[in-house]
């Protein structure tokens, strides 16, 4: 397992994203989780992952059937689970079950993105989209990081046509996605 420090009470948790200006992974687990224990080795021991969390996440673990004013605030119902909170603990985005590296690194790039379109930072989510976007070919979430990079596009620069080529782009590479069938022009 990996130096991580992860909170264990969400007020002190929020807190901490407050004062650092970072949002609040929240990470629900159980015990004898067989997703949870999968993940411990090969992503929260994996450098580029560890790296990626401390410097962007402040970092929380509840345990989902101890911590229940918790799971009952966001509702959640599978472990492991991740949800991305802003530094008041609203819910801007999660994710349910297990994922290797990789992939939750992208899932950690879609929670981040949330969390700066939320604060107007459109050109860092252009960026970070960008960098997972080639970092990971065919991405299996491609769909979600096109459509949030163009999302990014349309409010920062209110250009319409960005936004029009990244729903293109996802229609044309991905038809049979969510994202693709929300395209109604």
């Amino acid at each position: 397992m990996s130096n991580l420090v992860w909170y264990n009470n969400l007020d002190q948790a929020l807190i901490d994203a407050a004062e650092n200006r970072h949002p609040v992974l929240l990470q629900f687990i159980r015990e004898n989780c067989a997703g949870c224990a999968k993940m411990d080795h090969p992503v929260f021991s994996d450098a580029a992952t560890i790296t990626m969390l401390a410097e962007q996440f402040v970092l929380l673990r509840q345990n989902i059937l101890t911590d229940r004013a918790v799971r009952s605030r966001y509702a959640a119902l599978w472990t492991p689970s991740f949800y991305f909170l802003n530094t008041d603990g609203k819910l801007l985005w999660f994710s349910e079950g297990p994922l290797d590296a990789a992939d939750f690194r992208t899932v950690c790039a879609l929670g981040r993105s949330r969390y700066l379109l939320h604060k107007g930072r459109y050109e860092e989510v252009i960026d970070l989209i960008d960098a997972r976007l080639a970092a990971r070919e065919n991405d299996p979430r491609g769909p979600q990081l096109i459509f949030a990079r163009g999302m990014a596009y349309y409010l920062r620069f209110g250009d319409k046509d960005a936004f029009h080529a990244a729903m293109e782009e996802i229609v044309e590479r991905y038809p049979h996605s969510p994202e693709a069938r929300m395209w109604p022009w």
